[in-house]
């Protein structure tokens, strides 16, 4: 009989065990982006799995051994165990159509987290009982704040690691990206540069 386990955050949760990533197989993506300096993170939700997992869930997410991908510094973890709350937005949870309360997330760094050696997020819910088969949807966006950890986005590691497969309670992936608009930015003054250097070669 094949078990699944569970681990702790702050009660149990769904234990979501890290197999070798294959692109495009990420179902439930939870991406961060922000503004280098800025504490503000922008959190999107997409995506949809099918669970496979009976028993009672809170505070579900993934956790990986940061071997190829370490995203999270160990400030991160803090003393509440990396629970950020929403500070705007309202994204949407629903587990077969019904909505779930969904006010935040949890980021914690493998060197300071329950599972010492274990990279782990997920989003925070109250106890609640799931099983096999049931359809786990989320949406939207939302912003935390890293000011009271003394973190800015630049703190977070840009990758992303998926998690899949038979082991897996529920399919997920993270994504760390710069805003589009710092890209757009940094491109500016690289294509002003060129421009230059054009100019002055046909002078020549």
């Amino acid at each position: 009989m094949k078990t699944k386990q569970l681990v702790h955050t702050l009660g149990l949760a769904a234990l979501l065990t890290l197999l070798t990533p294959i692109p495009g197989q990420c179902v439930l993506t939870m991406t961060l982006s922000g503004t280098p300096g800025s504490s503000i993170v922008d959190i999107s939700f997409t995506g949809s799995t099918t669970a496979n997992f009976t028993g009672s869930y809170i505070n579900f997410g993934w956790q990986f051994i940061p071997t190829t991908y370490d995203p999270f510094p160990a400030a991160i973890t803090g003393d509440n165990y990396g629970m950020f709350d929403f500070i705007n937005g309202n994204p949407s949870l629903t587990i077969n159509g019904v909505a779930r309360q969904f006010p935040g997330v949890w980021l914690q760094d493998s060197s300071n987290s329950p599972y010492p050696g274990y990279e782990r997020f997920g989003g925070r819910t109250p106890s609640f009982s799931g099983f096999l088969g049931d359809v786990w949807e989320w949406s939207g966006t939302a912003q935390i704040d890293l000011a009271p950890k003394g973190l800015t986005f630049d703190d977070l590691n840009p990758g992303s690691i998926t998690l899949w497969g038979e082991r897996t309670v529920l399919e997920g992936c993270l994504t760390i990206v710069p805003e589009p608009t710092t890209c757009s930015l940094l491109a500016i003054p690289l294509g002003l540069l060129l421009l230059r250097s054009l100019r002055s070669r046909k002078r020549q």
